[in-house]
């Protein structure tokens, strides 16, 4: 009922979740989950802080830099056609 009692530890929470994931995608685009084996988990903790927060607040963490754009569209793309298959 009251979201916002987490943003003092938010970006503690946060960082560390999209540091490795990042680290994964960034290793192994076509297959982070190799290097990253519990990467849905991470992936659906950081989901459920940004249901819980809000994206606007979660997305304030979140790295904005353009090298980052290519690898997580190439995992993406290739969680989508596992997911398909």
């Amino acid at each position: 009922e009251q979201p916002g009692l987490l943003d003092p530890s938010l970006e503690a929470m946060v960082q560390p979740l999209i540091g490795a994931i990042g680290d994964a995608v960034h290793e192994e685009p076509l297959a982070p989950s190799k290097v990253l084996p519990n990467l849905h988990l991470l992936s659906s903790l950081l989901y459920l802080l940004t249901m819980v927060r809000g994206y606007k607040t979660v997305s304030r963490y979140f790295p904005h830099e353009a090298a980052d754009l290519e690898p997580c569209l190439e995992a993406a793309e290739v969680y989508a056609e596992a997911g398909n298959a």
